[in-house]
């Protein structure tokens, strides 16, 4: 008989119980952003000869500018960051809806927010003063705007934005910078690996809250909100990516997110979780069949689809507590 859903919230409590909290409360401090920054310009300086630096961040892209800006609260509209000698008038560049949600996070990088209509995504009307690209740079690059320095890819960078920032230097003046900001942003410090440390801690129990109530019968979507809700309850604000279950013919792309589709027996699946703490992300996967019988045919072919080489799929059973 199908477990209740009350039944699983126990299973979900269990866990929870059993499992010491992190300190959500933990974050980067003031002082880390501003040497980030400091670093970043410094290592600018010696590589390229740009009078400002410029990096760009969405929801799908979105690393960047809250590495510099401590901005992870961004949501829908994409948003900027400018980069000059000057590590305290350096900051966010956000559209009129953006610029909002941008704020709220701004004093603890210790950082300036600058609205502009040229990062707006809607079209309504907000009661913001904004300024123009070229007026923004020049503030944080302490004078005239000669070149700019592309933290993040142009493949990446809206096409428009691209343009707008040509438009004030010249195409040949846009330049791509990104290598030397890399260096600096891949050696990842104390407080760093304690929150990745957090947020895998945080990315393996969801997962295990999903294998201790999936069922068949159950949805996809089902399986995931246990897992989604653990995460966030424990202190993770967001998600890497969204959280995975897929069965049966979904497992032929081994990624995606979990969709209303029920789960019947024998098939297999894959669960995938990933969450953030302050923006930096971990993330946990399992393949599994959902009975304990043997190896057959159907098994056979995913399981060699997923991986040229055999191994041994973890059978389904009740991982409870």
């Amino acid at each position: 008989m199908a477990e209740t859903f009350s039944e699983k919230l126990r299973k979900l409590d269990i866990i929870i119980e059993r499992s010491p909290g992190i300190d959500r409360r933990f974050e980067i401090p003031k002082e880390e952003f501003a040497e980030r920054r400091r670093k970043t310009w410094e290592a600018l300086a010696e590589s390229a000869d740009i009078d400002v630096a410029f990096a760009f961040s969405d929801e799908h892209y979105s690393g960047d500018v809250p590495y510099l800006a401590g901005n992870i609260n961004y949501s829908i509209e994409q948003v900027a960051f400018g980069l000059g000698p000057d590590p305290f008038t350096s900051g966010i560049i956000a559209g009129f809806e953006g610029v909002y949600i941008a704020g709220q996070l701004a004093k603890r990088a210790g950082i300036m927010v600058y609205p502009t209509e040229s990062l707006q995504l809607a079209d309504e009307i907000y009661p913001v003063e904004g300024f123009a690209f070229r007026d923004i740079l020049e503030r944080i690059a302490g004078g005239k705007v000669n070149r700019i320095g592309l933290l993040t890819p142009r493949q990446v960078i809206p096409d428009a934005v691209v343009t707008s920032l040509e438009e004030i230097v010249g195409k040949e003046n846009v330049i791509d910078t990104q290598l030397p900001f890399q260096k600096i942003k891949n050696v990842k410090s104390i407080n760093e690996m304690r929150l990745i440390e957090d947020a895998a801690y945080v990315t393996s129990l969801a997962l295990r809250a999903m294998l201790a109530v999936m069922e068949p019968g159950m949805d996809e979507t089902e399986v995931a909100a246990f897992g989604d809700m653990l995460a966030k309850w424990m202190g993770c604000e967001r998600q890497g990516f969204q959280t995975m279950v897929g069965s049966d013919d979904a497992c032929v792309t081994m990624i995606g997110p979990a969709l209303n589709r029920q789960i019947i027996e024998d098939e297999f699946i894959h669960l995938g979780t990933s969450f953030k703490r302050d923006g930096l992300t971990a993330c946990c996967r399992r393949s599994l069949f959902t009975s304990t019988g043997g190896i057959t045919p159907y098994r056979d072919y995913f399981r060699k689809m997923g991986n040229s080489n055999p191994y041994r799929p973890m059978l389904f059973r009740d991982p409870s507590p």
